[in-house]
């Protein structure tokens, strides 16, 4: 079974995987200069390891691509669904 980038072909397990902000705008398809300005600006506020670097998990792909309101986006502390720890 061939496996793409698309968070829909992804196994329970990998939506748990930190990755990083250029990563993250990859798979967004933004470029990274705009994901960064998301998070300088408010609009988006990514998860962060204890020294404070941000980060993203593979499940933030799905909850960033379903977020439609002006409201900020608080990755930091959001639940991945349909995943177990």
């Amino acid at each position: 079974m061939e496996e793409d980038c698309e968070t829909n072909s992804v196994p329970n397990g990998d939506l748990l995987k930190k990755i990083d902000i250029e990563e993250f705008a990859r798979r967004v398809n933004l470029s990274y200069q705009t994901i960064y300005r998301y998070v300088k600006s408010g609009k988006l506020v990514p998860r962060r390891t204890l020294g404070g670097r941000p980060y993203f998990l593979v499940g933030d792909v799905e909850i960033y691509n379903n977020h439609f309101s002006s409201e900020p986006l608080i990755l930091d502390g959001a639940p991945i669904y349909g995943t177990t720890k």
